[in-house]
């Protein structure tokens, strides 16, 4: 078995701590998603919407879990690829590790698209995007490169520097979500709460009712809520990871629910009765602006301008800042598949501030690739969510498998009811994927597909010897698991959602099969699905003395942590 890691040149730096890690997290969680959730959820869902949000926090939380005991045991960067190896092998430990990294890779495009469309709405700022809200040629774009480069840079100076610089740009991004809520709730008409249709409204098409609560959510509501990886990817800088971990994690969860359920709430309350004449799916049609953001709107309407220049700054603020996060991220993501020997060693290649520089320029790149098929925020954000929860699900998949394999490990904290919360939360992984529907499981698809093309390549073009092991059929559940939720999104009941949406858009090639399972029994099936996949993947991980070696040889990285663990190192 290779030993991939290095022990010469610089190591990461274990310099950030619990305020620092927390901040990381509940920057990507407050992002572009507050400035466009609420209007999505509303859409589809009417009032009701108000109950996807902690919905989706209850069931990200579950997932969250896992984590919050694996990450500080494991404390290694890239830390979801990490584990996914040390349980499921080579091939396992990559396909959720590239995963991962589109997911945070798009991230950074997503959020230059989303600061650049609110700025648009500044006077002598509209030439940055057209009228649906695509960057325009050649300047648009030129200024979206440039926005995304000084991610990059700022990443390489050092994590430790940015984390403190980070801290007061998400003090800002809370602040205005929660400055918006204080003062919507001044302006709230009671009756909007059964208005449209009433709480639960059944919209045209394919929306509303009890379904429209769960559409909502891979629209809108999980997107805007996850984000929780970004401490765990840190995972390998923090100072105290033990403690410090578990608390980043749920504190960042917890508060981005409580808000982003507040936000939901005002936003229905506060609607104006003027823009609900064609029910809450057609709300959007009586925003004179909707480029620039429902918020800016209703401020605007209320007389409440100082409000209205407050959203513009933030709408600046909040995507740049976890644009920053996610660029970071990313990095490490490939920090760590090329330490296992599945990437090349240019991927960890650190520089002077221990920052995988090669793999934050890789990111910058990527991202730039996507504004060409994905000009606007509208056109990425919804073929992106699913990406992020199947990577997710590599926590509930492998917590009881390492409480059997390597059982004497510290552990500062362990998920209580392991047996029932590490099943349920895979099974709430495989339900938020497949009601994303099959229009965006077909790209993930996709996705995949081309990072097992770059995998394969390169371990080709290696000698024999100098391949890591691949374990591929520890990993055949992945593969069935994924192959059975297309078929499920295939013939199920969620249709997924074109870019511009309205119930009457919905484009049959999105859903080329006709939903042959109603909506209830879909859920069911899938829930079942599930729960079978999950006792395979127990069944099938590495056997113990191979996680053993794994988790060995990345000891060194790991064992790094216990040097930091005095009590000044819990300072931020």
């Amino acid at each position: 078995m290779a030993n991939i890691a290095s022990d010469e040149g610089p190591q990461l730096k274990r310099g950030v701590g619990v305020i620092g890690l927390t901040f990381f997290a509940l920057g990507s969680v407050i992002g572009s998603g507050w400035l466009f959730g609420a209007l999505n959820a509303a859409k589809v869902a009417g009032p009701a919407a108000i109950i996807s949000w902690p919905l989706a926090g209850v069931m990200i939380l579950v997932i969250v879990l896992s984590y919050a005991e694996l990450s500080p045991a494991y404390p290694v960067a890239g830390g979801i690829y990490r584990l996914a190896h040390y349980a499921f092998g080579g091939l396992g430990g990559f396909v959720m590790g590239w995963v991962s990294w589109l997911f945070s890779m798009s991230l950074i495009a997503i959020e230059v698209e989303a600061a650049l469309t609110y700025l648009s709405g500044l006077k002598g700022m509209t030439w940055l995007v057209d009228a649906n809200a695509d960057l325009t040629m050649p300047w648009g774009f030129v200024i979206a490169v440039a926005l995304a480069l000084v991610f990059a840079l700022v990443n390489m100076v050092g994590v430790k520097l940015f984390s403190e610089s980070n801290t007061v740009v998400v003090w800002w991004k809370v602040g205005v979500p929660v400055l918006t809520v204080i003062v919507l709730l001044f302006a709230l008409h009671p009756g909007n709460f059964t208005a449209g249709g009433g709480f639960l409204p059944k919209q045209s098409g394919d929306f509303g009712g009890i379904k429209g609560i769960f559409l909502a959510l891979p629209l809108a509501v999980v997107f805007s809520e996850i984000g929780f990886d970004s401490a765990i990817q840190m995972a390998g800088e923090a100072r105290n990871p033990k403690k410090d971990l578990i608390r980043a994690v749920l504190w960042s969860t917890g508060i981005g629910v409580v808000v982003y359920t507040l936000l939901q709430f005002v936003f229905i309350g506060a609607m104006p009765a003027k823009y609900l004449n064609h029910g809450w799916a057609g709300v959007a049609d009586g925003f004179a602006h909707t480029i620039h953001g429902p918020y800016v709107i209703m401020a605007t309407v209320a007389g409440l301008g100082w409000l209205a220049w407050f959203l513009y700054i933030d709408a600046a603020v909040s995507p740049s800042g976890t644009g920053f996060i996610y660029t970071g991220t990313q990095a490490r993501l490939l920090y760590g598949m090329g330490r296992q020997g599945y990437l090349p060693p240019a991927t960890q290649k650190l520089n002077k501030n221990s920052v995988p520089w090669i793999s934050v320029l890789i990111g910058w790149a990527g991202s730039v690739l996507l504004f060409l098929p994905f000009p606007s925020w509208s056109s990425l954000v919804a073929a992106i969510t699913s990406v992020a929860v199947i990577s997710y699900c590599a926590g509930p998949a492998a917590l009881n498998h390492f409480r059997k394999v390597d059982p004497d490990r510290e552990r500062g904290f362990k998920v209580p009811g392991s047996k029932v919360l590490g099943p349920l939360g895979f099974i709430f992984g495989s339900l938020l994927v497949y009601w994303t529907g099959w229009g965006t499981m077909w790209r993930v698809d996709g996705a995949i597909i081309l990072g097992l093309i770059v995998m394969f390549v390169y371990l080709l073009i290696r000698p024999k010897d100098k391949r890591p092991p691949l374990d591929a059929k520890n990993s055949l559940w992945i593969w069935v698991w994924l192959i059975g939720l297309n078929l499920f999104a295939l013939f199920g009941a969620f249709n997924g959602w074109p870019n511009d949406p309205t119930p009457e858009q919905l484009d049959s090639w999105y859903h080329p099969v006709n939903g042959l399972l109603s909506f209830g029994p879909d859920t069911i099936f899938v829930a079942v699905f599930g729960l079978l996949i999950y006792f395979w993947a127990q069944a099938s991980a590495l056997p113990a003395e191979k996680s053993l070696a794994y988790i060995a040889e990345d000891a060194e990285e790991a064992s790094a942590a216990s040097i930091q663990d005095e009590p000044a190192a819990t300072a931020s």
